[in-house]
């Protein structure tokens, strides 16, 4: 696995991102607001992208990156970019996670 994107709307999102990153794997997290963006430090294997992306441009980032899977570390009422991630996940063949804090 070289290239992973995270989606990351909660702490375990930034976990993995910098657990990733200190592995040598080349991550891409994506945050929805410049505020997130100021939680997460970038490093040669870690990429941070602020900003909401509908279906279409989660796919062309998929593809941009030629990311080997995406997890979906975003909150669990972010309905709306769930389903967008996993949208762009089928459309382009990429393997979808989902990482849930447990109960």
């Amino acid at each position: 696995m070289n290239n992973v994107l995270i989606f990351a709307g909660t702490t375990e999102g930034r976990s993995l991102g910098e657990f990733l990153s200190r592995q040598k794997v080349n991550t891409h997290v994506c945050v929805a607001t410049e505020y997130g963006e100021t939680l997460i430090e970038e490093n040669a294997y870690l990429k941070v992208h602020a900003g909401r992306l509908d279906a279409e441009e989660i796919g062309n980032l998929i593809q941009e990156l030629q990311a080997d899977c995406v997890v979906d570390a975003t909150h669990p009422y972010a309905v709306e970019v769930t389903r967008h991630i996993r949208a762009a996940c089928e459309q382009t063949g990429v393997p979808y996670c989902r990482l849930l804090r447990p109960e």
